[in-house]
């Protein structure tokens, strides 16, 4: 396709000519341009250059598409009038395009910035660690779309990469040079404006490139496994300096890799830390420059282990591995390096790590955000319009019946059944009772599950979903029928249908948290499960009155160090006792009151991240010395 209209590329300089276009065009695109390269020049000093300079045909007739969206409208090789991308309604158009997208959770290649809206629909549906990597079909085509579309933050945050097809491989290196911790994209998703011949040269070309890549991050990996080898480990200090590691992208695990960068702040250790929350922080390269250029006395794994880390540290540096409650462990066997000093989050974690070969694991319970412990007295006095207002705390499974892959009309007949059961029986419900309720929701629907597995899935349903969605519905909407302003926070929360309920979404993390608490008198916590602690935790150093569901198994076993703050926890069974506790904290009973303030007196004294981490790393000192750790040399 040329990008031309009319009789054709006026002659002079590119930079003159750039004048030109520049003159020609909305002053609010010319604006959004220069913004879009300013990011570029940040990542990609020579791209931006190259697109800076690049001349374009006679300038193209900015208009508005069917969809309302500003766009071009360009000359074909025919001399027809075409819309840029092919499409005069890229608001639809690229949706639809992606709409089969199948994210993956990894990086992934475009071929082409399409109507320039299809980069920005595909960073917004991937994960904060993954990046779109767009070869543009031309760099007048990536021009043209940085004049239509803000692509300013995902250029800056790394979650969006422009190529220029005429010098793949060389921007590709330059790229991976500087910033070796991206993973190289392996899924290349189809445009319709691309040709079948256009796609598998860019396939090609592309592997070519990927190989270079690759042994550029090998060499990085290299090199700095070679300069830590030159430096001499011993003992660690007083104040050590901590290299923070974590290969967890999930959300929840950045969120403890953050409350740890926390911890280790409010102690004044030195500290770098790389864990996946962009996407050229992923590769195990970047983990190793980390570690290299922090000079760190201890490599700190957050929720994972060394793994292929291990063999490239030298023996003398200390290895921890720290896990919190809902740690991913299943894939963790053989992955635990000899000599690597491992921490749970509990005792019974302790002992599955113990399983896949942990030597003697330590419990290091977790702690409270260092965020919250400063200032702040028991029952801080909410503002005004907080007088009724109670905060229930809590990720809400999908109980849908479709969303559990429950399809046949026997199979939904059951599922209905089941619902109605525990709705009933709610207030009586233990994790134990699935078995019977499930033999008597068969009695009543009729359908009668023979096959063993089968039973045991359904089994999985009640206590995973169908239980703490009706566990959560049912708390919310009884405080909000007895008179109370209920704020739900959390993820899954359907829209509230009861007057006095409002969904706020997904639970706010750090400064956000202590803020939101400020607008409530009161938080509930309908299921306190291992995942919950960290937050119950906070909500006890902010002095907030908290009352949480008596669990069917009490956790002060599992969590020794925290059954002084667990017993200090009011608890209730059924909801006319929350209703009755919740009315005690509103009219500010003393009693409330009191043992709000003695709980959060001991969070914020012992049981904050950075107590913790005094803790973890007390024991790795004592523990230094009394072996070595066994490293073989290897590569990635």
């Amino acid at each position: 396709m040329t990008l031309a209209r009319g009789a054709g590329m006026p002659q002079g300089s590119s930079a003159g000519y750039n004048r030109v276009m520049a003159a020609a065009l909305p002053v609010t695109f010319v604006e959004r341009f220069e913004r879009n390269l300013t990011a570029v020049r940040g990542r990609q000093p020579e791209l931006a250059a190259r697109l800076a300079a690049a001349p374009l045909p006679e300038p193209p007739l900015p208009a508005v598409g069917r969809d309302g969206a500003s766009t071009f409208q360009l000359t074909g090789p025919d001399g027809r009038r075409m819309w840029f991308g092919g499409s005069s309604m890229p608001t639809i158009s690229a949706p639809q395009i992606l709409a089969r997208f199948p994210d993956n959770g990894c990086s992934v290649l475009l071929p082409g910035v399409g109507t320039g809206h299809e980069p920005l629909v595909l960073a917004s549906r991937m994960a904060g660690h993954a990046a779109v990597f767009v070869v543009g079909e031309s760099a007048a085509a990536i021009k043209l779309a940085m004049h239509l579309w803000d692509y300013h933050e995902a250029l800056s945050a790394g979650r969006l990469v422009f190529l220029d097809p005429a010098d793949l491989e060389a921007e590709l290196e330059a790229l991976f040079i500087g910033y070796p911790g991206y993973e190289v994209p392996t899924q290349l998703l189809p445009m319709p404006q691309r040709s079948t011949v256009d796609l598998s040269d860019l396939q090609r070309r592309w592997e070519t490139a990927g190989a270079a890549v690759v042994e550029i991050q090998r060499r990085t990996v290299d090199e700095a496994a070679a300069a830590l080898r030159r430096r001499s480990c011993g003992p660690l200090p007083p104040v050590p300096r901590v290299a923070l590691i974590s290969a967890d992208a999930r959300p929840n695990g950045l969120d403890r890799a953050r409350r740890i960068e926390g911890g280790l702040r409010r102690l004044g250790w030195p500290y770098q830390t790389c864990v996946p929350d962009a996407p050229q922080r992923c590769h195990i390269a970047a983990r190793m420059r980390c570690i290299e250029r922090s000079t760190a006395d201890l490599v700190l794994l957050a929720n994972g282990s060394a793994g292929r880390l291990a063999p490239l540290l030298p023996g003398g540096l200390a290895l921890a591995s720290w896990y919190m409650p809902d740690a991913p462990l299943g894939a963790l066997a053989g992955e635990i390096a000899p000599g690597e000093y491992v921490f749970a989050a509990s005792t019974a974690q302790a002992a599955l790590l113990a399983d896949v070969g942990a030597a003697d694991p330590c419990v290091c319970e977790p702690g409270a955000d260092d965020l919250f412990a400063v200032g702040g007295g028991s029952c801080a006095e909410p503002p005004p319009e907080a007088h009724r207002s109670v905060a229930v705390l809590m990720d809400v499974p999908d109980a849908r019946a479709d969303a559990c892959g429950i399809t046949l009309p026997s199979q939904r007949a059951l599922w209905r059944a089941l619902e109605q059961l525990i709705r009933q029986a709610v207030d009586r419900y233990e994790p134990t009772a699935a078995p019977g309720l499930l033999a008597e929701a068969e009695r009543r629907s009729g359908v009668f599950l023979r096959e063993v597995d089968l039973r045991e899935r359904f089994m999985d349903f009640v206590r995973c979903r169908l239980a703490p969605a009706a566990l959560a519905d049912a708390t919310a909407t009884a405080l909000a029928q007895n008179g109370f302003h209920v704020l739900l926070a959390g993820t899954g929360w359907a829209a509230p249908t009861t007057p006095g309920i409002e969904w706020v979404g997904p639970t706010p993390r750090g400064q956000a948290f202590g803020e939101f608490l400020r607008c409530v008198r009161c938080v509930v916590l309908p299921q306190l499960v291992a995942d919950a602690l960290d937050l119950l935790l906070d909500v006890i150093a902010c002095g907030k009155p908290v009352v949480c569901r008596r669990p069917d198994i009490p956790m002060e076993r599992d969590y020794p160090a925290l059954a002084p703050v667990l017993a200090a926890v009011t608890m209730y069974s059924a909801r006319r006792e929350l209703v009755a506790l919740g009315h005690d904290v509103l009219s500010g009973a003393p009693s409330a009151c009191s043992t709000t303030g003695e709980a959060q007196n001991l969070v914020l004294r012992e049981h904050t991240m950075s107590r913790r981490l005094e803790y973890l790393v007390g024991r790795v000192r004592a523990s230094t010395g009394a072996g070595t750790r066994l490293c073989v040399p290897g590569g990635v």
